[in-house]
Order: C-alpha cells, then structure tokens, then sequence
C-alpha cells in the first residue's frame, strides 16, 4: 500500500520532469452567430533539443481539429494535440471568488450574532439566579424590594429585545447566505470539471525565446444583434444603434480582449446542393376520419404587439464603442471589429456592446387593424435600406428619448421599404362595430344568403395631420360552393386573393371619417361553414 501510494505521488513529478506547463492568455476572440475562434498568446523560454510544452486553463469543450499554433523564434513545432486533465479543474474566476468572499463574510457576521445571543442567555439566567440581593436572613424594605423590581423588568425587557432583534438579523443573514450558497453550487458544479489543454512538442536547435500564437475553435460562445431605434415623430431620421449581445460559457473568463463579431456561419454546411430527380408514382391514400380533404384558411392580418409601458431615457454624449468599431464587408459575410478592450465573463451572461450606429431616412405614417386592435401604430418607412447592412434582430423603440416597447427588426424581405413600428399612438381613435341591423340572412332556391356589415369610425385629435394606412379583410371561398361577394367597400381597395380591405387617407387635425363594408356569402342551406 505504501509504495503504490509513493507511485501516485511520484507520477505528477515524472510529468513535470518531461513537460514544461506555461501560462498563456485569450486576446482575441472572433465570434460567430454560433460558435467563437479563440487566440492565445504565450512566450518562453525553450531549451536545446525537443521539449513538450503544456498550455493549461483551456476549455474542454473545443473543436480539435481546429487547433493551430503559429510560433515566431528559432524552434520547430512538431505536433499539436488537446488532452483532458482529470487531476485538475477549471481555474476560479473572479466572480466566484467574490461570492466565495461574500459567503465567509455571511458566516462569521451569523457566529458574532449567535455569540451575542448566548451572552444575553447567560445574563438573563445571571440576573435570575441572583433575585435574593441581601441573603436568606436578610429582608428588603419597600424601596429596595422597588428597585430591585424595576431593574429586572427594564433589564429583562432589553434581553429580550436584543433577542428578538438579533434572531431576525440572523434569520436575514442565513436567507443571504442561502442565496450565495445557491449560487454558488451553480457556478461551482460547472467549474468542477476536468480542464483542457493544449500540447506542443517542439524542437529547438539552440536555446532560444519562442512566442506561441494558439487558435481554436468553440461552440459554446455566440452573439445576437439587438438595436436601439430612436425617432422623434417629426424628424425626417431616425437614429439606430446596433449592439452586440456576446455571450460564452467555456467557464474561462474573455479578459480585456480584441473583439470581432461575424456574421457568417463556419458551423453549417458549405457544400452546394445538388438537384435528384423528381419521380412521381401512384400512392393509395390513407382517410383520416374527421379531417377535410382540402383546406384554406384566410391569411391573418399582420398584428404589431408593441407593450405601452414608458420609461424615460437620456441621451448620453460621451463616446460610445461604436466609435471604435471598424465593418468589414466580406464576399460571404460582415464584421465588426471593436477597438477597443472587452471583456465577458465565462458563466454564459450576455454582454452587450454597441457596435455601430447610423442615421437613416424616414417617412413616418400610421397605421391600423381594428379587427385584431383599435389602436393605430406609428411607424416608419425606410428606403433603400439595403446600404445599412442590418441584420434580423430584436429592436428597443425610443420616441422622444421615451422608452415606446420593442420589436423585431427582418431586413430579409424583398420589400422596397423596410416598415419598423414605432408605437401605438392613442391620438388616433378608431372604433369598429358590426352593424346588426344591415346583417341578416336569407334563402335564394337551395342556396342560402348571409349578409354582413361593419362600420369604421376614425378620428384624428392630433393638432397635425396624418397619413393612415387601415386594413381590413372579407373571408375568402375554399369550395366552389361558397360564393363571397364585396358588395360595398367605402372607397377601400381589395387583395383577392386574400381578402384584405386596404384604406389609405389623409386625416386633418380634428377630422373624423366614417367607412362601411359590406359582404355577402352564398352557400348550400344543407351545410355549415366557419363563418
């Protein structure tokens, strides 16, 4: 037993005495919608003849075969691999030693408090075992007999406060410390795993000084794009700021890094599709009971969901990383090169950093669904928006300096404008009412006859006019059977093959408009439709 235990001990030293272990660190880190390319920098010194070097700290989770290591100096690399070291864990970043801190603070402040309340303990059981002040022969008169009663009522009383004041104390202390506790365990169950490293043998004629330059690949790291998009509801521009949102859970802290984010995609496949044959044969259906063998349904009118809630923001006049950012345009692909240090915590949090920021021009409008919402939506119209390079993402909508809501950015439209909403503006009352009196059916040989009417009321009580864009729909047929017809539309323009209602109109401050539609559907009497 002995002497395997003197083995077990002996074998880091046969390692050490074969292997140099060097500490290298992140500077630059290239990050893709899914995945990141890391590099590494090291320097030592290398010894005549071949040498193993040892880079430790590295994540596990790595791409091997996307390992490359560049070196500058008088030395040969001879082979690279990544290897697993079960003898040793992820090094603690700093987060963790700060919540371990916190967790040694929690402890020692819930003792000093459990301290006192043993010292209050023993003074109440002082003051209690002492209540005969002159001895058993002795008797107290009437003043002292009074005194001695208030002194063990207030002094009793104290103890008792302080106890109770103390308890609660304790009982926050250990729901902070619990919290930390939990934390923690979180963070520490993904430290306590095997680290990576990375092995270099080398060959080297002469002594010499060698820097090694190590890249890989990780799929645990990515980046999202997010904007800001402010506008004043008068201005002829908007302002939008394009943020990157980085995140990375290799466990290993990004430190003061140089940062670029990309947009293309190294983990799909590149390869070009290639066309087979399309061959058609005969097939024996399979009827389903309860289903319809054809089926349409009206196409849903697009509905802008923008939360109403506001909250002030300023306007900051300092430099903003943007200003350090440089875009490069690839045959494939885009990037941003940020300038300037940055940093991410290993833990998978997202950091978010502005990346570029740009006017565009804007024609602002509004626009209305009533049947999904009565509210009208400010938006804005940009052209020519393919010269900005955006990106699809989520956007934080800022009118007048206000926090409006937010929506989603999609420049992957064959539009010629792109359409970003702005807000719901309550200035423009719009109600929508169907008009029972004008509905109604009746029955024509076999086939019978609803009719249907609706009325839209629109009022503008801005001091401006506006532009309004307002849709509607008809249902459309699925069955030769089913006849719908507009039988009046108050001026409003028809998308067939949908259904949809389209009203463009300019209101004058305080102008109120009323439109009517009407439609009617014919149908076989012996059937039912979802109408």
């Amino acid at each position: 037993m002995k002497r395997l235990t003197i083995l077990f001990f002996l074998l880091p030293l046969f390692s050490l005495a074969n292997e140099k272990s060097i500490d290298s660190k992140i500077v630059k880190a290239h990050v893709f919608a899914r995945g990141a390319e890391l590099t590494r920098t090291a320097s030592l010194n290398l010894e005549k003849g071949n040498q193993t070097i040892v880079m430790s700290g590295v994540s596990r989770n790595i791409d091997d075969q996307s390992i490359r290591v560049k070196g500058q100096g008088n030395f040969t690399i001879l082979n690279v691999t990544k290897r697993i070291n079960y003898l040793r864990n992820m090094p603690t970043p700093d987060y963790v030693k700060v919540l371990e801190d916190s967790l040694d603070f929690y402890e020692n402040e819930i003792k000093k408090n459990r301290d006192y309340v043993s010292v209050l303990n023993e003074e109440r059981s002082l003051i209690q075992t002492n209540k005969n002040m002159k001895g058993n022969d002795q008797s107290l008169s009437a003043q002292e007999l009074k005194e001695m009663a208030e002194f063990f009522r207030s002094r009793l009383n104290d103890i008792a406060d302080n106890q109770r004041k103390t308890n609660n104390t304790i009982t926050q202390l250990e729901e902070e410390k619990r919290n930390v506790q939990n934390q923690l365990n979180e963070y520490r169950s993904k430290l306590n795993q095997p680290i990576g490293e990375i092995v270099v043998e080398v060959f080297a004629e002469n002594a010499t000084r060698a820097q090694l330059e190590i890249m890989y690949m990780t799929q645990s790291a990515g980046w999202t794009p997010v904007y800001d998009i402010r506008g004043s509801g008068s201005d002829q521009q908007i302002e939008a700021s394009l943020y990157a949102s980085v995140y990375q859970n290799t466990g290993v802290d990004w430190e003061n890094i140089n940062l670029t984010v990309s947009t293309a995609t190294p983990s799909i496949n590149g390869t070009r599709p290639k066309l087979h044959p399309w061959v058609l044969d005969f097939y024996q259906p399979v009827e389903h009971r309860g289903s319809r063998s054809k089926s349409m349904n009206a196409p849903q009118l697009d509905q802008v969901m923008i939360q109403s809630e506001a909250v002030s923001t300023g306007e900051s006049k300092s430099k903003t990383p943007a200003q350090f950012s440089s875009v490069i345009e690839n045959m494939l692909s885009m990037e941003v090169e940020l300038n300037i240090p940055f940093s991410v915590s290993g833990d998978g949090k997202r950091r978010k950093t502005e990346i570029r920021s740009f006017e565009m021009n804007a024609d602002y409008s509004h626009f209305a669904v009533p049947k999904l919402d009565q509210d009208a939506f400010l938006v804005v119209n940009v052209a020519n928006w393919e010269q900005y390079n955006l990106l699809p993402g989520e956007a934080n909508v800022f009118l007048d300096n206000t926090y409006v809501g937010n929506t989603y950015l999609d420049p992957r439209s064959v539009d010629d404008s792109l359409t970003i909403t702005m807000g719901r503006d309550k200035s423009i009352v719009i109600d929508r009412e169907k008009i029972t009196k004008e509905s109604g059916q009746t029955f024509f040989g076999n086939k019978k006859v609803r009719n249907f009417s609706f009325e839209i009321t629109v009022r503008n009580t801005k001091s401006t006019a506006v532009d309004l864009k307002m849709m509607d729909q008809i249902p459309i047929s699925a069955q030769n059977d089913i006849e719908v017809k507009l039988v009046n539309s108050s001026g409003a323009s028809l998308d067939t093959e949908h259904g949809f209602l389209t009203w463009n109109m300019k209101l004058k401050p305080g102008e109120e408009r009323t439109f009517t539609f009407d439609f009617e559907v014919k149908y076989p009497k012996d059937k039912n439709i979802n109408l």
